[in-house]
C-alpha cells in the first residue's frame, strides 16, 4: 500500500473545487486547465501556497 503524500483537507479541496468548476461551467466551455485553475484556487483560499522550481 502506497501512502498518499498530500493532506487529507488539500485532496478535500482539489475535490470540491473540480466538482464547483464542473456543476458551474456549461460543458462545452470546460478544459483541464481551467479546472486545475479552479481546483488551485480552492487551495489557496485554505492557505496552501505554490512553490514552483527554479528554472535549470
Amino acid at each position: 500500500m502506497t501512502t498518499n503524500p498530500f493532506p487529507p483537507a488539500a485532496v478535500d479541496a482539489l475535490a470540491h473545487g473540480l466538482e464547483h468548476y464542473r456543476l458551474t461551467t456549461p460543458t462545452d466551455q470546460q478544459t483541464p486547465a481551467d479546472a486545475a485553475i479552479t481546483a488551485a484556487e480552492y487551495l489557496v483560499t485554505l492557505g496552501y501556497t505554490i512553490h514552483l522550481p527554479e528554472p535549470a
